[in-house]
């Protein structure tokens, strides 16, 4: 079982237990298994700004179109030096030849960069500066890897709360007189919804804070789902030998 989980679910086994906890010969009693699943969703803001920035010129020499991009790429990079708190990753370069009557009349060259911070108002206040170097190509909000975790270690509790009380109450209404668990399966997952600019914009049209606002990155589902199977209870008093979670009826 995993031990996290297990620091969770197993105060409310032995809760419920307390109230009355029964043993019983395991062969002389029936039994029937029980598949059920709880599950915790919550809205967690993002706290991760990412934006592409990209860098196309267009004219007749390849390597001079390069240099160009480069030099384009390279200042943005300068700019951004001693702002450890945005990461920079480089991409792509690409040369593509302009095609007019079936022959070359000319030649494109375009590159990119990603950058990318928790620090969403830093990152949005630096890219006004930016206009005379690159355009925007795409802005998205994100939920970083450790805010997620953080959201699902927080839902744990809840959800292994859900889980017993939802086979607790199971074996009431279907009359059985207690439960165990046989098995648990954890599943962590969330969606992040991505916030993209409505189009390709110099970024010398960027208004900050109104073209990206750093505190409006809008929200991602984070979900814990627990999955598994409990043994249904028949057995009463010492009629009882194996462990399980009784009722008082």
């Amino acid at each position: 079982m995993n031990t996290l989980l297990s620091t969770f679910l197993l105060p409310f086994a032995a809760a419920l237990s307390l109230a009355s906890f029964s043993t019983c010969a395991f062969a002389q009693a029936p039994q029937q298994e029980l598949s059920l699943q709880a599950q915790v969703t919550r809205e967690v803001p993002n706290d991760t700004l990412q934006v592409s920035l990209s860098s196309t010129y267009e004219g007749s020499s390849p390597r001079k179109l390069t240099q160009e991009v480069l030099g384009s790429l390279n200042a943005v990079q300068g700019q951004l030096q001693g702002l450890s708190r945005i990461h920079v990753t480089m991409g792509s370069l690409q040369v593509q030849p302009q095609w007019k009557d079936n022959k070359i009349s000319g030649w494109s060259a375009s590159g990119s960069m990603t950058l990318k911070s928790r620090d969403t108002a830093l990152l949005a206040g630096e890219l006004s500066k930016l206009s005379q170097f690159a355009q925007v190509s795409d802005v998205r909000y994100s939920l970083s890897r450790q805010a997620r975790q953080a959201a699902q270690k927080a839902m744990l509790a809840q959800v292994s709360k859900a889980f017993v009380d939802k086979a607790s109450d199971m074996a009431t209404n279907l009359h059985f007189l207690g439960f165990s668990i046989v098995s648990l399966h954890l599943d962590e997952s969330g969606t992040t919804p991505p916030i993209f600019a409505p189009r390709p914009m110099m970024l010398a049209e960027v208004r900050a804070p109104v073209g990206l606002p750093a505190q409006a990155g809008g929200s991602s589902t984070v979900s814990v789902t627990l999955r598994g199977t409990v043994q249904l209870r028949t057995c009463t008093g010492n009629d009882c030998g194996n462990e399980t979670v009784s009722f008082g009826h």
